[in-house]
């Protein structure tokens, strides 16, 4: 006896719905793919709705019932693939010449500064700009004044309105500033003091001068201008030699008369700190009295600018799972390790994460389900939430923010590129999608856009 058509149905919306929800369940717990977990979804919508318009009897609640099931259906499948929609939307089309997220940016209230423009955060329209030659790298000495370093001159501009306030004939970079004076790095490796008020000359010295130095070299001059009450300065006949020096930013007068840059020194919580063989050696910066010497695994390597430095251990070390933490004033020094069970040591080592130039330091630890940033000064966690890996961390902007790219795993085994930043206060913000990850002063950046996330 042949089966009524309804009983066919029923039975051709059961098999489909079945044979649907066998594949997508399949494809989750082996992971085989998007085109599979389509197939699945497609077949178990088409199931049913075969078996609601054949079990209800008015055609008219049986189409709504239908209709419903299948977006829910497909959008649940959607959403599980993709996640929820992400709660940050990307600017329009800043244009294919802008410069936008760049380590050479400052961040003043809700403008963001990079490459001789502003953009508003929020919206990334085009607050203003301004028509440079060459490069203009901007520094935030106060709410009320940026300064670009440019090639031929050094300008001054209020940062809400872009309207200048005064030029100095004066090319280069900005090193250093106190609130009252900015060092330039100039063009002819001078050390040259503008006055912030006006722009005027207060002082002028021969020789290239840096906040920080490594293997006798001026290091990383093209950033903006960090706060600072000294600067390093080496001789203008012979940038190759070690006759260094540390200069009074207010005065230029000369408070150290040799600064060892054989191997690594820079300025950290108000003090000089050197490397010195196998030492690491706190300096003053007023007369160059020796404050403190402190034997080290990695004296080479260490990283934050507050009242306690990271310096990570080397391979050799015997409690590689741990960092060393000095307090600058007095050098003291301290092994701290991660909070038990954040590290899996079968996943990898630690990372101390490279120029970070901030009062707090992070470091990268894996886990046995992914990774979490741990901050060994204050001991605080910073869990990455669901990542599948991070395949690089780095500092961009003011050497503050931390960018990390990474993949996401979804339901079908599917990875898809994402990119979280890392504040400065510590909060995670992320993910966006896309490669290419870049953040600074609030923004992230990748091929998808780019998105204001502070």
């Amino acid at each position: 006896m042949n089966d009524s058509p309804t009983r066919s149905g029923l039975r051709i919306g059961a098999v489909l719905a079945i044979v649907g929800a066998v594949l997508v369940a399949s494809t989750i717990i082996w992971g085989w793919g998007r085109f599979a977990y389509g197939a699945g979804v497609l077949l178990a919508v088409l199931g049913v709705t075969a078996l609601i318009t054949e079990a209800v009897r008015r055609r008219a609640v049986a189409t709504v019932l239908a209709s419903t099931a299948a977006v829910m259906l497909t959008g649940g499948a959607v959403v599980a693939v993709n996640g929820a929609p992400s709660e940050y939307e990307a600017w329009d089309d800043p244009g294919e010449d802008a410069d936008v997220v760049d380590r050479r940016s400052v961040r003043v209230g809700d403008l963001y500064i990079a490459d001789g423009a502003a953009w508003d955060v929020a919206t990334g329209d085009v607050a203003w700009s301004i028509e440079f030659t060459d490069y203009a790298i901007p520094s935030a000495v106060s709410d009320e004044l940026v300064v670009f370093a440019t090639a031929d001159a050094t300008v001054a501009v209020d940062p809400t309105s872009g309207e200048q306030v005064w030029t100095a004939p004066v090319g280069g970079f900005g090193i250093s500033h106190d609130g009252d004076v900015i060092v330039m790095a100039t063009n002819d490796d001078d050390a040259v003091a503008l006055g912030l008020a006006d722009g005027e000359v207060r002082w002028k010295r021969p020789g290239a001068p840096t906040h920080e130095c490594t293997n006798d070299r001026s290091r990383r001059t093209d950033r903006p201008a960090t706060e600072s009450t000294a600067v390093l300065i080496g001789p203008n006949d012979s940038p190759m030699s070690r006759e260094w020096r540390v200069l009074d930013v207010a005065t230029g007068e000369v408070t150290v008369t040799v600064a060892n840059c054989d191997h690594k020194a820079r300025f950290v919580g108000g003090i000089l700190v050197e490397e010195g063989g196998d030492d690491l050696v706190g300096r003053s910066i007023t007369d160059g009295t020796e404050l403190w010497r402190t034997e080290i695994d990695r004296p080479w390597v260490w990283e934050g600018s507050g009242s306690t430095i990271v310096v990570p251990p080397s391979s050799r070390a015997a409690d590689w799972a741990g960092v060393d933490l000095i307090d600058v004033e007095t050098g003291e020094s301290e092994r701290v390790r991660p909070p038990a069970g954040v590290l899996d040591p079968d996943a990898g080592r630690i990372e101390v994460l490279e120029w970070q130039r901030q009062d707090d330091v992070w470091v990268l630890v894996p886990g046995e389900e992914g990774h979490t940033l741990w901050n060994p000064i204050s001991d605080e966690l910073v869990e990455v939430p669901d990542g599948v890996n991070v395949d690089d961390v780095w500092t961009l902007g003011g050497w503050s923010w931390l960018s990390l790219g990474g993949e996401i795993r979804d339901v079908t085994g599917h990875e898809r590129p994402v990119c979280w930043a890392m504040a400065p206060d510590g909060e995670l913000h992320g993910p966006v999608t896309g490669e290419g990850c870049q953040a600074s002063n609030g923004l992230i950046e990748t091929e998808d856009g780019v998105f204001p996330v502070e």
